[in-house]
């Protein structure tokens, strides 16, 4: 008799079981950060700048300076493409914005 243990845990904002719950990156349970409009916020790095975003409200804000160390094993060319691809959201509490292209 093969049994599969069923998973018992689903994420706290789409109630998906964590094994396919796509909707919160980082950590399924918890989100990072979470979007003033209640969505979980994924992010993304333009060299050691961190920054969450919402596809949602299409609003991207700074959240610091190499918190999350998956800036160094990105390149050049995926920095510029995250700045392309985010290019025309909104700055939400424009701090270090202007320095990385976005305005």
């Amino acid at each position: 008799m093969n049994m599969k243990k069923e998973s018992s845990k689903t994420c706290m904002i789409c109630d998906d079981p964590l094994e396919i719950c796509s909707c919160c990156k980082g950590s399924p349970e918890e989100p990072l950060e979470t979007c003033e409009c209640g969505r979980p916020a994924s992010y993304f790095n333009i060299k050691k700048i961190n920054w969450f975003y919402c596809e949602n409200c299409r609003l991207v804000w700074a959240f610091g300076v190499n918190l999350f160390s998956s800036w160094r094993f990105e390149t050049e060319e995926e920095w510029m493409n995250n700045l392309k691809q985010f290019k025309d959201y909104n700055i939400k509490n424009f701090t270090l914005g202007d320095y990385y292209g976005f305005k």
